[in-house]
Parts: structure tokens; C-alpha cells; sequence
């Protein structure tokens, strides 16, 4: 019976598909029979089928259904395409929607979704190609192809791995160009075979799907977005009656405006409005706080800063500033992201780099250098100093003073005034089991020099 089911399922998928069902398939039993990997597995699996996501995969189901049927009334579908549907759903369109969930600044997400839909479309027909090879060859081509993918997953979750990234997503441009050049050669040479229109639908049928898949991946990026800010505004946290207005309200203000919502979901877990009132203030300060960045008011040198250009003055060494929030009183800021000075670990060292003052005006710049490998203290001091002489360019036309560097290479504790601006070194030691400390390097406005 089982010979039987394997001849059905041969007959059922070209070579290609099934060399990815072998491996995929492969790797889950391995997955399941080694010990250490079993439970890890169990976990995800047991997370993919869990409630909320068999909703999400009825829906996306419910309207992918709608999509063909759709397709088939203008006549562009048809049932020989099923095979291919399916496949596309299961490992593109599912694969979308899972990326949709965690994308983070949602207008990239979806730009980059477009410009990548070609590329899709050829590794779709890479795929399911309309001619394959022998079941050997396809073997070795899918575990090369899900080999390489795998890599490219690992090293894009190290930080310094750009270069990898690129080398390893080359190479796999190269080696499906190679199976495509292979195929097409046998596509010219039969080309009788393939002058029909059901191989014409089968080729841009990945294409056709995708687009219109993208308003069923907004709305379940609008969904998470809007459940997340639910889940935040909930008791205790917020009062029952603040709750249910915000319900009522943010879709009114930030239906169409993602990355708002989330700019006020982060302000207002800072400041918890207690009203109705302080509510909408909160919203049109997000509101208005957006409009400045697009057109960041002039501020005099004499007098700082402005929060929208001084937050962006290491971008080019990879310390993007985030969004300039309320502290507290009239203190604001902006902090960036963390930079490992080596392989990505929690204890690698790192420099940090943020902004402070008031409302319109930034007042303070700082850098700080977390240590906690000391094997590396030498060097990362060197690369925090290159990092300090590279700020202190931008806002002074004087040399950095050689007491502060000094300071800086051997960690100890300074002051210079320099150019109307107050220089300070500060070195601050972690009590806790893993010592380490941190250096920061703070530029002051002259203004606040007395502070």
C-alpha cells in the first residue's frame, strides 16, 4: 500500500518538488528523533498550530479562495493550476504573511515587498518549473539551494555579516540562473511543446497571486499593529474608561498610519493618560511631533541643536537615532540603536550613541562604550575614540584636546571646555556578577555647561 501511495505521489509531483519534499520531510523526522532538537521543534510546531494562527490560516485561506475564483471568472485560472497554487500558498504566501507580522517600519516592508515580487517569481518557477531534471540532480540542487538559504537566515542574525549576506544571496542568484539557463535551453529546444497558454498562466501565476495578496497582508499587519496598542491600553495598566476610549479613537486617528500608532503606543506607555482628554492631546502630539520631522524647524547653533538632524549625525558609522519621545518635565531624547564591536552577543562590547533637551531644542550629545569583554578593552576604547573624534568634527572645527583623549584610550574620568562646548569623560562600573562598565563621552551646548 505504502509502494502504491509513493507511485501516486511520484506521479503527482515533478522531480523538483519532490526532491523538496525528501529533504524537507527528511529534516523534520531528524528534527523529531535527535533529542536535543525535539523540543525546539515541538514548540514551534505546536506554536504554528496553535489557535489564533489556525484563524489566520482559515482566513488566508477563505481569501486566496476568493483570489481564484476571481481569476477563473476573468479566465486567467484554471484547475490545471491547482498543483501550483497550492505550492505557491505553502511555501510563498504563507511564508509573506509570517514576515508581514513582524515587519517593523511598514512602508519598507511593503516596497520591498513589490521590488522583490519578480524575484519571487523566479524562484517560484525555479521551483516548479516547467521542465525539471533527473530526481539526483534536483537532490543535490535543493539541499544546496536550502543549505545556502539556511546560511543566509544565520548570518543575517549576527550583526557584521552584510558582506556574507551578499556573497551567500549571490551565489544563489548564480546558481539559480545556471538551472534557468539549463532550463531554458531545453525550453528553446522544445519550443512546440510549451507554446500554450496554460504554460503562459503557470508562469506569471506566482505574480498575479502575490499582488493580490498584499491587501490581505496589510490588513493583517493593521490587525497585530491595533491588537498590540489594545493590549497595552488594557487594565491595569490604563483605567476601563481610558481603555475603551482609546479603542474607540486610534483607529479614527491612525487607520491608514501604522508607524504612528506605534509612535504613540511607546508615548503613551511613558506618560499613561488618565483622561479623555490627555488621550487626544497625546495623539496630536504624535501627530505633530511626525510634521516636524518631515520639516524640522531651524534652530540657532548659538543655541543648540535641532533633535531631527543632531540624532542623525552618526548615521553613517550605523547609529541610527530613534524617535525624539518625552521623558519627563520638559527633558527629551533619543536613543539609537546598540553597535557590537564584535561578534553579536549580549556581553560583546557595544557603543550606543542618544540626544537630550527640550521639546525643539537637543542640548547634550552623548556616546557611551559598554565593557564587558575585557580581553578587548584596548581596542574597543580605540574604536570608541574614533567614534568621539568623528561626532566632535561635526560640531567644532578644533582638534580634539589630548587630555580627553587620553581619557578615553585609558577610561578615566575628564573635563575639557572646547569651541563653547563642555566636554566631559565619565566612567560608571557595573556592580553585578559579570562586571564590565560603561564610558561615556558627553558634549554639552555652552548654555549648559554650569549644569
Amino acid at each position: 500500500m505504502l509502494f502504491f501511495d509513493t507511485l501516486a505521489l511520484m506521479e503527482l509531483l515533478n522531480t523538483r518538488e519532490l526532491a523538496y519534499t525528501i529533504l524537507i520531510s527528511t529534516g523534520l523526522v531528524a528534527g523529531l528523533l535527535i533529542k536535543d532538537l525535539r523540543k525546539d521543534l515541538l514548540s514551534i510546531l505546536s506554536a504554528l498550530v496553535s489557535k489564533n494562527f489556525l484563524k489566520l490560516y482559515c482566513l488566508f485561506l477563505s481569501y486566496n479562495f476568493l483570489v481564484v475564483f476571481l481569476l477563473k471568472r476573468i479566465g486567467v485560472w484554471e484547475i490545471s493550476l491547482l498543483k501550483d497554487t497550492l505550492v505557491w500558498m505553502i511555501f510563498a504566501g504563507l511564508p509573506l504573511v509570517y514576515k508581514a507580522g513582524r515587519a517593523k517600519k511598514i512602508k519598507v516592508y511593503f516596497i520591498e515587498l513589490l521590488k522583490s515580487l519578480f524575484a519571487l517569481t523566479v524562484l517560484l518557477e525555479f521551483l516548479i518549473g516547467l521542465h525539471t531534471f533527473s530526481l539526483p540532480v534536483e537532490l543535490l540542487l535543493a539541499f544546496i539551494m536550502i543549505f545556502l538559504i539556511l546560511l543566509i537566515a544565520f548570518a543575517k542574525a549576527r550583526e557584521g555579516n552584510e558582506k556574507v549576506v551578499g556573497v551567500l544571496e549571490w551565489t544563489i542568484l548564480v546558481v539559480s540562473m545556471a538551472v534557468l539557463l539549463g532550463e531554458f535551453n531545453y525550453v528553446v529546444s522544445h519550443t512546440s511543446e510549451f507554446l500554450k497558454w496554460n504554460y503562459f498562466w503557470q508562469f506569471w501565476l506566482p505574480a498575479e497571486l502575490a499582488l493580490f495578496l498584499i491587501p490581505f497582508l496589510y490588513a493583517v499587519v493593521t490587525y497585530l499593529r491595533f491588537e498590540e496598542t489594545y493590549s497595552m491600553v488594557a487594565k491595569p495598566r490604563f483605567s476601563g474608561p481610558v481603555s475603551r476610549y482609546c479603542r474607540l479613537v486610534l483607529p479614527f486617528y491612525f487607520y491608514n498610519d501604522l508607524d504612528g500608532l506605534r509612535r504613540w503606543r511607546i508615548a503613551a506607555f511613558r506618560s499613561k493618560p488618565k483622561s479623555r482628554f490627555e488621550v487626544i492631546e497625546s495623539i496630536k502630539l504624535v501627530k505633530e511631533l511626525i510634521k516636524e520631522e518631515k520639516k524640522p524647524q531651524f534652530v540657532n547653533p548659538s543655541e543648540g541643536w535641532s533633535p531631527y538632524m543632531a540624532k542623525a549625525f552618526l548615521m553613517r558609522l550605523g547609529l541610527i537615532g530613534g524617535n525624539y519621545v518625552f521623558y519627563y518635565d520638559n527633558e527629551w531624547g533619543a536613543v539609537s540603536n546598540r553597535k557590537h564591536l564584535s561578534d553579536l552577543d549580549w556581553m560583546a562590547n557595544s557603543i550606543d550613541y542618544s540626544v537630550e533637551g527640550n521639546r525643539h531644542i537637543v542640548t547634550q550629545l552623548k556616546l557611551r562604550l559598554e565593557v564587558f569583554d575585557k580581553s578587548k578593552v584596548g581596542d574597543s576604547h580605540a574604536v570608541f575614540l574614533q567614534y568621539v573624534r568623528f561626532l566632535f568634527a561635526i560640531i567644532s572645527s578644533e582638534e580634539l584636546p589630548v587630555r580627553v583623549v587620553e581619557s578615553i584610550l585609558f577610561g578615566k574620568k575628564a573635563s575639557a571646555s572646547v569651541d563653547g562646548f563642555n566636554l566631559i569623560i565619565e566612567r560608571i562600573l557595573y556592580d553585578n556578577i559579570y562586571g564590565g562598565y560603561n564610558l561615556k563621552f558627553v558634549i554639552k551646548h555652552c548654555k549648559n555647561c554650569l549644569k
